[in-house]
């Protein structure tokens, strides 16, 4: 429908959205080659905050789904960039640094991931990006627990399961992650009762909320 408009603002708009389905459902490639025609539309146009977001989505596909650190950030400077002009948007900004963190993480800089996972989590703390917000807390965490930081990497994910649970109730299958998440690393510290105790709330959450045919109960 927004094709038919013929208008290119609406079309690079819809493209953005299509783009970030493709990237959710994990069909990166198709994302790619939608992220690359709404970046085209959205620069012929003047969309500048759609060109930032597109341009933050190439930044996501090509760092953590296509595995190409080098063409991730070439494009996270882009949309740096962008965001700039924009005047400095504290979720954009948040945003960017969640993604530059996560392309860096799957690189195995652990160090630069960090710095740019923590700067993600102090921009969007108070800011509409609560998603963005619980989405760079917990990857510090896997960060730290990548560092053998175990003790640190539980204090920030009982933080994001306080915080998840505040916001999505007590029987979303995210919460079912953090509590899986929180086993597997109070297992790493040999903490057993605890490590039981999160895991098996988190098979109850999914139980719940997935159904027991879903593929997720076998993580627990």
């Amino acid at each position: 429908q927004a094709r038919r408009t013929g208008y290119r603002p609406v079309i690079a708009e819809a493209m953005l959205v299509l783009g970030g389905l493709d990237e959710k459902v994990g069909h990166a490639e198709a994302a790619r080659e939608t992220y690359e025609e709404a970046l085209y539309l959205a620069q012929a146009s003047g969309h500048d905050h759609v060109e930032a977001m597109v341009l933050l989505g190439l930044l996501a596909v090509w760092g953590t789904s296509l595995g190409d650190a080098d063409t991730a950030l070439r494009y996270g400077r882009q949309g740096e960039a962008m965001v700039e002009r924009l005047g400095h948007p504290p979720d954009l900004e948040a945003l960017l640094a969640l993604q530059r963190g996560n392309t860096l993480m799957m690189s195995n800089r652990v160090d630069d991931a960090l710095v740019e996972l923590q700067r993600a989590a102090e921009l969007s703390e108070g800011v509409s990006a609560e998603h963005t917000h619980l989405s760079a807390l917990n990857n510090i965490a896997a960060a730290f627990g990548q560092q053998g930081r175990y003790r640190e990497a539980v204090d920030v994910f009982l933080k994001v399961l306080a915080l998840a649970e505040a916001r999505l109730g007590p029987w979303h299958p995210i919460v079912g992650t953090n509590h899986l998440n929180l086993g597997l690393t109070y297992a790493r510290l040999e903490e057993r009762a605890l490590a039981m105790e999160h895991t098996q709330r988190a098979l109850e959450v999914w139980l719940k909320s997935l159904g027991p045919e879903h593929p997720e109960l076998g993580r627990a």
